[in-house]
């Protein structure tokens, strides 16, 4: 059995704009102002919120986490979180390995792991360049290990007992 496809009639031309979608006569010039007016609330936002979240906070002081780590806040300076002998140690020992002239004043201490007796200390000379300082308290008395760019050889700091928390190559 045999059926023909079911054909429409045509459309006449005056009745095809009554099916189609009319575009709403309204203007989209306030919901451009509403998109406007939100991105510029944001960004303003966004920036006060990062001042507050990134600007020095007066009063900082540190926190010692068992074993003796010591863990500096946002905002806080490294040489104020750092014991005064140590900083004095690693900045003499900074200006004796230099081969240019160079002052306390020059001599940047940076980012540093404390744990007790032991320190990783990053050290850089305001004319530029940089290492690591690895000391250690002996008898009683802060001592540079090392001066490295890379983890020192472990063999070097074996020696000293420095805590598994301080990475050497092996």
């Amino acid at each position: 059995m045999n059926q023909e496809p079911i054909r429409s009639a045509p459309i006449p031309p005056e009745n095809i704009s009554e099916n189609l979608v009319q575009p709403s006569s309204k203007s989209k010039l306030p919901l451009f102002l509403t998109v406007i007016i939100f991105l510029v609330l944001f960004g303003v936002g966004g920036i006060f919120l990062g001042k507050y979240l990134y600007s020095p906070k007066a009063g900082i002081t540190t926190t010692t986490i068992s074993p003796e780590i010591t863990v500096i806040p946002t905002g806080a300076t490294k040489e104020t979180s750092l014991p005064n002998d140590l900083i004095s140690v690693i900045k003499e020992d900074a200006i004796k390995q230099s081969t240019e002239t160079v002052t306390l004043d020059q001599v940047i201490i940076g980012d540093f792991q404390l744990e007790g007796n032991y320190a990783a200390v990053a050290v850089g000379i305001s004319s530029g360049g940089g290492y690591v300082a690895w000391v250690a308290k002996v008898n009683g008395a802060w001592k540079v290990i090392t001066n490295v760019q890379e983890p020192p050889d472990c063999s070097v700091i074996a020696p000293y007992n420095f805590p598994n928390s301080f990475f050497c190559n092996q």
